[in-house]
């Protein structure tokens, strides 16, 4: 079982945890999710700084992009293709 750490997500979901006390609940996981996404999802690098001293787990950094907006789909400065 891989456990996850995050505080929050896009439906309105707040963890009320101590990120402390959570990564000692899941000691006996294989392996640890840590979401570094911001805004989305509460992450932060110092959680995944947190999960690094306070575990021996395997540790997988997870982190989103969205692009909400059909106008982010194609930047102005990115390549197009060729006709």
């Amino acid at each position: 079982m891989i456990a996850e750490l995050k505080l929050a997500s896009p439906s309105g979901f707040r963890a009320s945890v101590d990120p402390s006390e959570y990564l000692r609940a899941v000691s006996g996981a294989a392996a640890l999710s840590v979401v570094t996404e911001p805004v989305a999802f509460g992450g932060s690098y110092y959680l995944l700084r947190l999960a690094a001293e306070s575990t021996d787990l395997p540790i997988l950094m997870k982190y989103f992009v969205s692009r909400r907006s059909s106008s982010a789909r194609q930047s102005p400065s990115a390549p197009t293709p060729s006709s």
